[in-house]
């Protein structure tokens, strides 16, 4: 009786308190429902960043629309006038943004292939005429990794010394040329 009792007065205590009818004016004209921002939890996109940073390459400002963030988020490589070139490969021109410092450092003169930055975001690593390059972020000079082009696989197996069929390199490279990662991420672990 007395669960009873407690339970017909659970049941009408919002129905005292639900006195006044919502209406579509209280919605939509006062806005008496509508979501605050509250300041300091407001999140910022990547591309409202990357907007709001205006890159300029020297006077001309860059249309930055396809670019990869480092996973600190405090660098973007940008890729400018891509281009396909087979089924998944393109190229571009290739820049790098450091959002810190706000500086603008472009990777070479000519398009590249496969830029993607290291796991630090220390460095980014590219293919140029079949050879492998990496570029140090900070000190702002690049190292090649191959040079005789003849094929980037190949050239790492060779630049490294890699020989025997169990060590780790062979297994990066081999799973780099079945496609299960990708060829810079091979390097970058291989380094």
């Amino acid at each position: 009786m007395r669960n009873i009792l407690f339970f017909l007065l659970w049941l009408s205590i919002p129905a005292i308190a639900q006195q006044k009818k919502i209406t579509l004016e209280d919605i939509y004209k006062k806005g008496t429902f509508r979501a605050e921002v509250i300041p300091g939890f407001a999140v910022q996109t990547m591309d409202s960043m990357m907007l709001a940073a205006g890159i300029k390459d020297g006077n001309t400002k860059l249309d930055v629309k396809d670019y990869v963030m480092s996973r600190d988020k405090k660098k973007a490589l940008i890729f400018i006038g891509r281009e396909y070139i087979y089924r998944r490969s393109t190229k571009a021109l290739c820049y790098v943004y450091d959002f810190d410092k706000h500086t603008l450092s472009k990777l070479d003169s000519a398009k590249l292939l496969h830029a993607a930055f290291s796991p630090d975001g220390s460095k980014v690593s590219y293919v140029k005429n079949n050879n492998i390059f990496i570029y140090d972020v900070p000190a702002g000079s690049t190292k090649a990794v191959t040079t005789d082009g003849n094929g980037i696989m190949s050239s790492m197996a060779t630049a490294t010394g890699c020989t025997k069929k169990n060590s780790v390199l062979h297994r990066l490279i081999n799973g780099a040329r079945r496609g299960t990662i990708s060829r810079t991420t091979a390097l970058m672990k291989a380094m």
